[in-house]
């Protein structure tokens, strides 16, 4: 299976997050380990072959997939390779082919706001992964705990609203996984700002439960910011 890798993604210091879309089928495909979780030493620039828009076989895979993560496949690491880095004029057909125009179109109809995010109780929707055409020029910007969010207008039955997504790109933080790549960030907030199209890689982070809350949920979380001027930028 190969795919072209759209979702790359921090989570712990020295762990990453992969995605793409199948190149065979259109479809999201997560990547994961039989055992463990992927090491940021797989990233391109460490050697390895993941890097947003490069193009890697997987091998032959496993689905492991269940909801919402019907995209999880099982692969296994000696069979990874590197084909190719696509071109940023096919990279952006890839994004366009899979946009929806908002976060129902991507998860389903199972969202709930908490606070200024968004989050579905575990287990439930009908996806993991998706891409985003705002409806709305997004804006970015560094929150008091010096991490990255993303407002976007997230579509109800009510009324349009506001949210504040969470940003896990892998290339807006140091290679510590900690610390903010500000020039970064808020170069890339001034080129949004200025009108340029983005696309919006977006995905629901694990079950996991928040201080205060009762239960697990899977939380909203903006995966990747892709410019079209630009969409394999890198920093």
């Amino acid at each position: 299976m190969r795919i072209v890798v759209n979702h790359l993604t921090r989570m712990q210091p020295g762990l990453i997050c992969v995605a793409g879309v199948d190149l065979a089928t259109r479809v999201h495909i997560r990547p994961v380990l039989p055992h463990g979780c992927i090491l940021s030493t797989l990233l391109r620039r460490h050697g390895g072959p993941f890097a947003i828009g490069a193009i890697v076989d997987l091998g032959d895979v496993l689905d492991v997939g269940q909801p919402p993560e019907i995209e999880d496949r099982e692969f296994f690491e000696p069979n990874l390779a590197y084909a190719a880095q696509a071109t940023a004029a096919s990279f952006w057909r890839w994004l366009e082919r899979a946009a929806q125009p908002s976060l129902t179109a991507i998860f389903g109809d199972v969202l709930q706001r908490h606070g200024q995010t968004l989050a579905c109780q575990q287990g439930s929707g009908s996806a993991s992964l998706g891409v985003l055409a705002p409806p709305a020029p997004p804006r970015l910007m560094i929150d008091a705990r010096g991490r990255p969010r993303l407002s976007i207008c997230h579509d109800t039955t009510e009324a349009p609203a506001e949210v504040w997504l969470p940003v896990t790109d892998v290339r807006l933080v140091e290679d510590d996984f900690q610390t903010p790549r500000t020039v970064a960030i808020n170069a890339l907030a001034r080129r949004i700002q200025h009108g340029e199209e983005a696309l919006l890689s977006v995905g629901l982070t694990r079950p996991w439960r928040k201080d205060g809350d009762a239960v697990a949920r899977h939380w909203v979380q903006v995966n990747n910011i892709h410019l079209k001027s630009q969409p394999t930028w890198d920093g």
